[in-house]
């Protein structure tokens, strides 16, 4: 129900491709010559404020922006140097420590999903919610900034 929902909504057809991020506007100012990346990200520069009479871009705008994107940048991007990748944007996060050997036995979907949804709201989350994954709504590749090269998606078959 969820899938006919979502594919109505957003006008899904037969047709559809997933996008590779490599050609997001963000990863395009890497590459792309006819993007100009000093001009597409001036504006995260504070020091480049203009503030505009619109609402919504005054200093504290702009500053609360920076705000929220800064531990993305700190976290996503500490493996940037080595490995090219950007964590949690075109790339999964890694693991800092190993998990046990043996797995944990889950009780009912049910009572698993609430204790999650729950430990989210305990963490901050405004709404949390569980579903199936579906294919159409990922990236079809993972990019790598450094290197500019797309790779596949690697996730398991299993996860669902």
């Amino acid at each position: 129900m969820a899938e006919s929902y979502l594919d109505e909504e957003f006008q899904v057809r037969n047709n559809f491709e997933r996008f590779d991020p490599k050609y997001d506007i963000f990863n395009r100012s890497l590459w792309d010559e006819k993007v100009d990346a000093k001009d597409f990200f001036v504006s995260y520069d504070i020091a480049n404020y203009k503030p505009k009479r619109s609402k919504g871009f005054d200093h504290w705008d702009y500053a609360l922006r920076n705000a929220s994107w800064h531990m993305t940048d700190l976290i996503g991007e500490r493996k940037f140097d080595i490995e090219g990748r950007v964590e949690g944007f075109t790339d999964y996060y890694t693991t800092n420590t190993q998990g046990p050997e043996e797995r944990a036995k889950l009780p009912s979907l049910e009572e698993t999903s609430r204790k999650v949804k729950k430990a989210a709201k305990i963490l901050g989350a405004g709404s949390v919610g569980v579903c199936e994954v579906d294919q159409k709504w990922m990236y079809s590749h993972q990019f790598n900034r450094k290197t500019g090269e797309s790779r596949g998606m690697d996730l398991p078959e299993s996860l669902k």
